[in-house]
């Protein structure tokens, strides 16, 4: 992991970590750096498997001194760790793939687990195990006290809630999705607090945003936004420095074979947002495969680039 202070555009620092194949970077309410590395996930095809490989965790980094005070390594979690959310210091979750080798194909059964990142510990038993393909993601609602899971179930694509405090399933708070959750993030502002979920049509070669107000009681109902996104998304809620009134912005990350960064605008039911007359919707070139996005002020977006 690099440090680079974006003032003046230079790399400060790399810091190894003691794990393997980053899958997330969050910063907790301490001010900590946690970093999941997946290790080496399973596959399981007709004409190749993969078998997986335990050499991730989660590293935690201190950025007053940008060293690891802390790894918890993933045999711990007993499987890949994909991605994290964290609650407090000694609040955490993880979403862990689990290699399951009774079925044919082998694959992948993804649960959600707890853990300590102060003490180190892993609660053994999953607050919650899924029954689609994978889960793309979570997001904390820190105002309504419940965590939130991206299903990607092909049969019955989902959001389910899951209160935090007890770790129990809510399920009054299943919201339905039109298709399978690639990647999820929270909007809150001025009250409003809202799930922005990007879901690719992988037939049909494009994607949608979908929306869940989670500001009030169950039941909720997805909403669909009016532009289309790609059939490789991943969206980031974050603010945009500089520009009033400070609303978060959503940024849709388009990746293999789209390659561009779409703007959408919250105050205009998150459709792509204009700048002057045009769309902001800007390519980072051709075969490039952007993968993240930072937003540091109303002028410069840092994008990662796989290619």
């Amino acid at each position: 992991m690099i440090v680079i202070d974006p003032r003046v555009d230079r790399v400060l620092k790399k810091i190894d970590l003691a794990s393997k194949n980053i899958s997330d970077v969050k910063v907790g309410p301490g001010g900590l750096v946690y970093v999941a590395s997946q290790g080496v996930l399973g596959l399981d095809y007709s004409t190749f498997t993969v078998e997986p490989e335990l050499s991730g965790g989660v590293d935690i980094i201190n950025p007053a001194t940008d060293t690891v005070v802390r790894t918890i390594d993933d045999d711990l979690f007993g499987g890949n760790v994909t991605k994290l959310e964290i609650v407090s210091p000694t609040r955490a979750y993880a979403i862990v793939a689990v290699w399951d080798t009774t079925t044919t194909p082998k694959q992948n059964k993804y649960v959600l687990k707890r853990f300590n990142p102060a003490a180190g510990t892993v609660e053994a038993t999953p607050i919650y195990r899924a029954t689609g393909a994978f889960v793309s993601g979570t997001a904390y609602d820190v105002q309504g006290g419940h965590l939130y899971v991206a299903e990607g179930d092909f049969a019955s694509p989902r959001i389910v809630g899951i209160r935090e405090a007890d770790g129990v399933l809510d399920a009054a708070r299943t919201t339905a999705l039109s298709l399978t959750p690639q990647s999820m993030d929270l909007y809150t502002y001025g009250g409003v607090r809202k799930l922005v979920i990007v879901e690719p049509d992988f037939g049909g070669g494009v994607g949608v945003v979908q929306l869940v107000d989670v500001t009030g009681a169950p039941p909720f109902t997805a909403t669909t936004a009016s532009d289309p996104v790609s059939s490789d998304p991943a969206v980031r809620v974050q603010p945009v420095p500089g520009t009033l009134p400070n609303v978060p912005s959503a940024f849709v990350v388009n990746r293999f074979g789209a390659d561009n960064i779409q703007w959408l605008d919250a105050m205009a039911a998150f459709a792509t947002k204009t700048v002057g007359s045009t769309k902001a919707q800007w390519s980072t070139g051709n075969g490039s495969n952007p993968q993240d996005v930072l937003s540091l002020s109303a002028t410069k977006l840092y994008v990662t680039l796989q290619n």
